[in-house]
């Protein structure tokens, strides 16, 4: 992209975006960044409508974002023409001005289409305007909750100060309402400044569950939950197991993993390639652990970023080219000499870990006390990090203890909770 960048901009811009047609850069001029947009290997000048024709009514506004990398594109359709936004979220901005009888150009490649005012969970949409009055800001900031519009900022103030509420019919009048106020404040001389996404809801409600009869299905359903989403959303997330190498290479590259990623996880490609034949009845007198490893082998859930919210996160192996990751399962190898040292007597040089690690996710099996079939309680632990929660002195009572089925099948039903809801909008993504 840099050569690109060069022929087009010159050397002082800094490359963005690539998508189709349209190539995005920024230029630091002063304190702030301008955007920079060239479709066709033509630039495209930053300008409004023409000055006193006005924008005129709003017939409509679309909007596309880029998921994971902040950009969106926004066209406010009048009679007189389109407007079109180009911009990276809470960042620089570029308009561009397409008369009536022309259509402006498609979103290209990587943007998908979102609500103009509501991009649930990841926020509502707030458009900041801008007018200066003698060399001092004055800002404006609308935003739609509902069947509310909600608007903040004022000469000389902050632009989240004196929040002004309206409410309502519904949201669709909410809606026109704040098409009339927009209005007014572009025929007062305001102009778009940013666009920004606010409000996303970090934490989204996790419903009930029923476990399943034994800890044995429980381990089958957690996995089919999975194995279930990942086919039907398979951007933004994936299983390294159920990947093969080199074929699928372009899924982890398109999360930014690398040659060191397939290194770092090269035995575990490909080893859930036969999970479509009937499993074999798991052996009742072994753990669930054990029915996990030999059907399944282990399992490492990678998250893209933009859509993690909600997940206990870490760095595979504590490297950030290991995979940003919710769920790792298997028979890894994490030594806990030092957390044996730091707290003796505990039961932390027996203990078997079989999740994560660092970031204070996890999981390990103090091997002190067993059930029959061999579960172990869990516990949680961290090796970056202080321990809150250390094992008891006296081991858990057997009959106490909760299978790791069990444990499995809830943490899978959290995660999807968190994850689900979020993964339809990356589906149009690259």
């Amino acid at each position: 992209m840099r050569s690109e960048i060069i022929d087009v901009f010159g050397p002082r811009t800094e490359g963005l975006l690539r998508a189709g047609d349209e190539l995005w850069g920024r230029l630091l001029k002063g304190m702030f960044y301008v955007l920079r947009v060239a479709r066709d290997g033509r630039e495209i000048l930053s300008e409004g409508p023409p000055p006193g024709s006005g924008l005129g009514p709003v017939r409509a506004r679309r909007l596309w974002w880029y998921p994971g990398r902040g950009f969106a594109i926004e066209h406010v359709v009048t009679d007189d023409g389109t407007l079109v936004h180009r911009c990276h979220l809470n960042g620089p901005l570029h308009r561009q001005w397409v008369p009536a009888g022309h259509e402006p150009a498609p979103a290209p490649p990587g943007f998908v289409s979102i609500d103009a005012w509501d991009v649930e969970p990841f926020g509502r949409v707030h458009r900041q305007y801008l007018r200066m009055d003698d060399g001092a800001y004055n800002i404006w900031v609308i935003s739609i909750q509902g069947a509310e519009v909600r608007t903040s900022g004022g000469p000389g103030k902050a632009w989240h100060a004196d929040e002004q509420i309206e409410a309502c019919a519904d949201a669709a009048a909410a809606r026109a309402r704040a098409e009339q106020l927009i209005s007014a404040r572009l025929a007062d001389a305001f102009a778009l400044r940013l666009i920004e996404f606010l409000g996303a809801r970090r934490h989204l409600p996790v419903p009930p569950l029923t476990p399943s009869p034994d800890p044995y299905a429980a381990v089958d359903a957690a996995m089919a939950r999975v194995v279930a989403v990942l086919a039907q959303f398979p951007r933004a997330h994936f299983v390294v197991e159920a990947l093969r190498r080199p074929e699928d290479r372009a899924t982890w590259e398109a999360l930014g993993y690398g040659d060191y990623f397939e290194r770092e996880h090269e035995a575990k490609f490909g080893r859930w390639r036969a999970l479509g034949a009937d499993p074999a009845p798991p052996d009742c007198t072994r753990s669930s652990f054990a029915y996990f490893l030999a059907r399944y082998g282990s399992i490492t859930w990678i998250v893209s970023s933009a859509a993690d919210d909600g997940l206990a996160m870490f760095y595979c192996g504590n490297t950030s080219g290991g995979g940003w990751c919710c769920l790792e399962v298997g028979a890894i190898n994490v030594d806990l000499e030092m957390l044996e040292d730091e707290h003796p007597g505990l039961g932390y040089g027996q203990a078997r870990p079989f999740h994560g690690g660092w970031g204070r996710t996890g999981y390990l099996f103090d091997t002190r006390s067993a059930t029959t079939t061999g579960e172990h309680a869990i516990a949680p632990f961290t090796l970056d990090g202080p321990m809150e929660d250390l094992l008891d002195a006296a081991p858990t009572a057997p009959a106490a203890i909760e299978p790791f089925g069990f444990w499995l099948e809830r943490e899978v039903h959290h995660i999807l909770a968190q994850l689900a809801p979020r993964l339809p909008i990356f589906q149009g993504a690259p």
